[in-house]
């Protein structure tokens, strides 16, 4: 009986000793730049950043502008929309970085 609780307990001190992670599970900061989407064409759009709206209170009505929104670092997938029709404006990818204009 005793043979059985010290190979069991051996056991959990090995488990517990395999599952610790090794190194740095931080994730990391979160670098964001800001973006302001002008409308300049003739109808009114929304403007999605990967897919996701970000004009979500108001469309950008001809010559109106979003105002400055937090973009994450890096390359994001930017498209415009015609409100309230699936009809894709402006499709592309582009990078950002915090030091450049």
């Amino acid at each position: 009986m005793n043979l059985k609780l010290f190979v069991f307990a051996v056991f959990v001190a090995v488990c517990m000793f395999v599952a610790c992670k090794k190194g740095d599970d931080s994730t990391g900061v979160r670098q964001y730049t800001s973006v302001n989407f002008i409308n300049t064409t003739a109808d009114t759009v929304n403007a999605y950043v990967n897919g996701s709206r970000v004009n979500t209170t108001n469309a950008l009505f001809p010559l109106g502008s979003s105002g400055y929104i937090n973009a994450l670092l890096g390359k994001q997938n930017y498209q415009v929309r015609k409100n309230g029709k699936p009809d894709v404006l402006f499709n592309t990818a582009i990078s950002l970085d915090t030091g450049k204009v």
